[in-house]
């Protein structure tokens, strides 16, 4: 039997649907496996910032009063949450449903961008390779691991993966609208704002695209230099001193250690280089024909629209980052600062050892994610990829620029940061997965071609071991066998008796969400600010310790008073019971729990 063209092309259409949303489901299955974990208690310790922000918001007030993020994902989760109160006719949902409602909207995240890296690499290669970039981020272990968080993200990824997306999509035909690729570059900004690092990449493909191009008008370089020379009086005007001032205000702790300061002065340098090129470019502009000619290429109507487009859409996701700029100020100098110093900015102000620790090199362990990615992906991922990047290069050097510069300003970010974390490397996997889809096929371009399609489906096979392999592992680890913290909560659930006064350490089990029946003092560490013999003029009855022992102990030279109170704690305190995860059987962090006689 013969098919006619159109009945051909349906059904090759219907098969198509019919294996991506396979390969989606199984995607699906993996973040969705175990997403429960640790509920009711709060084992991740950034999922409070977009959980109970957004269930504050429920209140009626929009504002989110944090934003160290953007705002996108806790509207979304006002959203979900609102509708959730009302299905249930008004009332409260418990604490692990809100929880549980953030975790599956950041899987949907997860998921969705499976279909969004198989598009992606059907642009930039061909069909197979958009066939193997979606399998390997379908079982890529440490985008699996962080669907299962109600955090920021698996959102971003999958903006970030949608803007480049429709961002070549343009390229490939100039009839093609670049507004949908501004949409979703101001969304992945109002996720997470280092979505704005896909911006240049647009960009440059903007301006590869476009052949025929003209000099820009006198009037716009006059412009140029009138906004150089406002622009020169400002930052004449508000020196650095002035901003530390204006800073110190907005900042948690009222202190500006070397690395605020750097970072101020570093912003007025940048914008005083701002103010200068606009000048020189406007006055030299105005001049000569030459140089409006070159501007051409960059200013015209519309990579304007693009940007503003960009700016409107994060604004309109994120408001109140403009309507409510000095908290929202205060708490981007907090998360730079944070991942300047890898540690939370209020503790890097007030421990000695991390003025020590300030990263001085250019770029503190390279190998940090070098390791991470080779352990989870295997060689034969990683050689794919390099060869698949070279592929590129000499057969689209324009696609191999724009996805080579997102790779580029990604990786320097994430080496010069010194808080190193692997879900901030998410945003370079489908490049490098779709990399590695186009190596596969230069690979298989050598052989005969009664091998070829053999050759790829074999060596795709081959690909997927070592990401299948470990992404069992992390899921049986990390969401399957029972947690310390789990264990720990469930023991004193049942030997401590109601009304005990209980001081708990970080990383421990969160009893003040899931306890009242006991009186608790969170802390970070538990000889932060108070002594034993403090503690015990409180009448403590319990001590929950947790990691951050060891970390004194190693550093007593640097924490002698802290170290100490650890070591009287030990010889006066019962060790009543403890919790060591070894890998296997039990994950988590070690809880030890001592009784105060």
């Amino acid at each position: 039997m013969r098919f006619s063209r159109p009945a051909f092309d349906g059904l090759r259409h219907q098969r198509t649907q019919f294996v991506l949303g396979g390969i989606c489901l199984i995607g699906l299955g993996l973040r969705l496996i175990g997403i429960d974990f640790g509920l009711p208690l709060q084992l991740h310790p950034d999922e409070w910032s977009q959980v109970d922000i957004a269930r504050g918001m429920l209140a009626g007030d929009l504002n989110p009063h944090f934003f160290r993020y953007g705002s996108l994902t806790l509207y979304q989760l006002v959203t979900l949450n609102g509708a959730l109160e009302l299905m249930s006719g008004g009332a409260i949902l418990s604490n692990a449903t809100y929880y549980l409602t953030a975790r599956v909207l950041s899987a949907v995240y997860g998921t969705a961008t499976i279909g969004v890296v198989w598009w992606l690499g059907g642009l930039v290669g061909q069909s197979f390779v958009g066939w193997t970039a979606a399998l390997l981020m379908a079982v890529a272990p440490e985008a699996v691991r962080q669907a299962h968080y109600a955090t920021v993200d698996t959102a971003l990824v999958f903006w970030m993966s949608l803007a480049l997306a429709f961002g070549i999509w343009a390229f490939e035909k100039p009839s093609r609208p670049w507004m949908p690729a501004a949409v979703a570059a101001g969304l992945a900004i109002g996720a997470k704002y280092t979505g704005a690092f896909v911006i240049l990449p647009l960009l440059l493909l903007m301006f590869m695209a476009r052949g025929v191009y003209a000099p820009i008008p006198r009037g716009i370089s006059l412009a140029l230099a009138v906004s150089g020379v406002i622009l020169g009086v400002l930052v004449l005007v508000v020196n650095p001193a002035m901003i530390e001032v204006l800073a110190q205000r907005w900042t948690t702790d009222g202190d500006l250690n070397v690395e605020y300061q750097n970072l101020i002065f570093a912003l007025w340098l940048l914008l005083t280089s701002g103010a200068i090129v606009l000048l020189v470019a406007g006055i030299a502009g105005y001049f000569t024909l030459r140089v409006r000619l070159v501007l051409g290429r960059f200013l015209y109507p519309e990579t304007i629209v693009f940007v503003l487009t960009v700016i409107a859409v994060f604004l309109l996701s994120s408001p109140f980052v403009a309507l409510d700029f000095p908290t929202a100020a205060r708490d981007i100098f907090y998360e730079v600062r944070h991942i300047q110093l890898g540690a939370a900015a209020q503790v890097a102000v007030s421990d000695p050892l991390y003025a020590e620790l300030v990263p001085r090199a250019a770029f503190p362990e390279p190998f940090f994610y070098w390791n991470w990615f080779l352990a989870q992906n295997g060689l034969l991922v990683v050689g794919a990829s390099a060869l698949g990047a070279g592929a590129l290069a000499r057969r689209h050097p324009a696609l191999f620029l724009a996805t080579g510069l997102y790779t580029l300003l990604l990786l320097v970010t994430l080496l010069r940061a010194a808080n190193k974390g692997e879900r901030y490397a998410l945003p370079l996997l489908p490049i490098l997965y779709i990399w590695a889809g186009i190596g596969i096929v230069a690979v298989s371009a050598w052989l005969p071609e009664r091998w070829r399609m053999v050759s790829r489906f074999g060596l795709t096979a081959a690909m997927l071991v070592v990401p299948l392999m470990s992404v069992v592992e992390l899921v049986r680890q990390n969401f399957i066998i029972p947690d310390t913290r789990v264990m720990a909560w469930h023991w004193l659930a049942e030997n401590l008796p109601a009304g005990s006064i209980v001081v708990r350490e970080d990383r421990t089990p969160d009893l003040e969400h899931v306890n009242p029946a006991f009186r608790i003092f969170p802390t970070t560490g538990a000889f932060d600010s108070r002594t034993f013999q403090e503690w015990r003029a409180e009448k403590v009855d319990y001590f929950l310790i947790g990691t951050l022992r060891e970390y004194y102990g190693s550093n007593a030279a640097h924490f002698p008073e802290i170290a100490e109170q650890y070591e009287i704690l030990q010889q006066q305190g019962h060790l009543v019971a403890w919790f060591i995860g070894d890998g296997r059987t039990v994950n988590g962090p070690p809880v030890w729990i001592y009784r105060i006689p």
